[in-house]
């Protein structure tokens, strides 16, 4: 069994380090290194158990680099504080402001991917119902995305249809039209050609 293995099961085994050991590991989370200090005075009043003697004596207040160097004089020296939280808990450490980070990474990856399949995605991402619908189910958001998506395909496909210049009097005037299958007269008083798309010949 490793040190660090072997450091873990001893912990795990004394209850009195269950609580010493979460409280440590907010503190790390809200530093991001190994700082701080954590109060022991409230453990024996809400749990009715003795603080962990780890230091020869009860304390009511550790420093976390006091503990690592306490650590370094016991059968786990070599064991880091960061390394022995880690696998008492099962889950890397990271810091709040490196989860934020990489939550926006995430997010931002998803929403680009839902863009890349569903243009129109684009335009309404930053929108607040959107976000407060990926924090509260990002795989319902992301079905719900693809369901619209779907019904936008049965909508016919818009395209731009050239118009001819005006007459003389108003030779100085263009304009474009939107031409859609199910409206024939989209150009009718510009186009003599076929709309673009659908074959037909505007009058």
């Amino acid at each position: 069994m490793s040190t660090v293995k072997e450091a873990t099961a001893f912990f795990r085994s004394e209850p009195g380090f269950k609580r010493l050991f979460a409280e440590m590991k907010r503190k790390y989370e809200s530093l991001g290194r190994v700082g701080g200090a954590v109060s022991l005075q409230s453990f024996s009043a809400k749990s009715g158990s003795r603080s962990p003697p780890f230091f020869g004596k009860d304390v009511s207040r550790v420093l976390l680099s006091d503990f690592e160097k306490q650590l370094g004089q016991t059968r786990f020296a070599g064991v880091g504080l960061v390394e022995l939280l880690e696998h008492y808990f099962g889950v890397p450490l990271m810091s709040n402001k490196e989860r934020r980070q990489a939550e926006a990474e995430e997010r931002g990856r998803f929403f680009a991917r839902l863009a890349e399949k569903h243009h129109w995605f684009e335009a309404v991402c930053g929108q607040r119902f959107v976000q407060t619908a990926y924090e509260a189910d990002r795989d319902g958001l992301e079905a719900a995305v693809g369901l619209v998506g779907a019904a936008l395909g049965y909508f016919p496909p818009r395209h731009t249809c050239a118009s001819r210049s005006l007459p003389s009097k108003r030779r100085a005037t263009r304009t474009r039209s939107i031409c859609r299958p199910f409206q024939e007269d989209c150009c009718f008083r510009h186009c003599k050609r076929p709309c673009p798309g659908i074959g037909t010949w505007h009058l």
